[in-house]
């Protein structure tokens, strides 16, 4: 799992959260007709890092974003992970 270092950065993660707590519905929505579905649970996680990983960002320097775009990677692969779990689905490989 991702280890996320919230202590570093709360106001980060305070302003994230909202949209953290959206996502964790949001597949929970997506995944309740299919329960015990790896392989579209698999899809999704796929698609939301790629997605994720594609961000740019202006107005920022380059180590800002660095830096804020791995946190916000970090976190989503926690989500991702906890669902994993949660939903009884065999860890990534």
């Amino acid at each position: 799992m991702a280890e996320i270092h919230l202590a570093k950065r709360p106001k980060l993660f305070r302003q994230t959260e909202p949209a953290l707590s959206a996502l964790w519905v949001t597949i929970d929505k997506l995944l309740e007709n299919e329960k015990g579905n790896q392989q579209l649970f698999d899809e999704l996680a796929v698609d939301a890092l790629n997605e994720a990983k594609g961000i740019v960002t202006t107005g920022v320097s380059i180590e800002n974003e660095a830096e804020t775009l791995a946190f916000g990677i970090d976190v989503l692969e926690a989500i991702l992970d906890a669902k994993r779990i949660q939903l009884g689905l065999a860890a990534k490989t």
